[in-house]
């Protein structure tokens, strides 16, 4: 009996195509080509080089390769510290009266740096912080009156110690105690 994975005709393989003619071939190197294309390296360097320094004599600027911006330059740098200083100083009046752990003081001494630009500024933004976490409200000037009443003396003592247990009778007992002597014992 004959196998029918045997009896299937296969199609037969494709034969392949000759390939597309290959474009062009570069000329090959040649030692005159090598030279001239090194010699060329070197007069682009040499001409480079010697351009930076004609502008280092002459103080001419290189020529931009972008076209210049139209931004504004940045703020000064001393009036930068300043308002820096003042924030902070601004921040530690705003945080002088609030009970604030040193974590949460460092959190928000962060985002008032990074986010408020106005030194008379810190002081709301300081508040509403501390009210959306819902820390550091300043503790009452006044203390609450006391509603409960005062602890009477017998509710402050302590309670008693359960009695020793009655010494066993010969010379057994704890087992710690065994290699002691009497006069050690007492």
């Amino acid at each position: 009996m004959a196998d029918p994975i045997e009896t299937v005709d296969t199609p037969p393989a494709p034969t392949p195509e000759p390939a597309a003619p290959a474009a062009a071939a570069p000329p090959p190197l040649t030692m005159e080509v090598v030279q001239r294309m090194i010699e060329e390296a070197a007069k682009k360097a040499y001409d480079s080089g010697a351009a930076a320094a004609r502008r280092a004599v002459t103080g001419k600027p290189p020529k931009a390769a972008t076209p210049p911006t139209t931004e504004t330059p940045p703020a000064d740098a001393g009036a930068d510290a300043l308002t820096a200083i003042a924030l902070r100083d601004n921040f530690d009046d705003a945080t002088e009266g609030l009970t604030l752990t040193a974590a949460q003081k460092k959190f928000i001494r962060k985002n008032v740096m990074a986010n408020v630009r106005d030194p008379e500024q810190v002081g709301s933004y300081v508040l509403e912080m501390v009210e959306a976490m819902g820390v550091g409200k300043a503790p009452p000037s006044a203390p609450a009156p006391a509603t409960t009443t005062p602890p009477t003396a017998s509710s402050t003592r302590p309670a008693a110690m359960p009695a020793p247990a009655a010494p066993s009778s010969g010379n057994e007992g704890d087992p710690a105690f065994r290699a002691l002597t009497d006069e050690a014992a007492r």
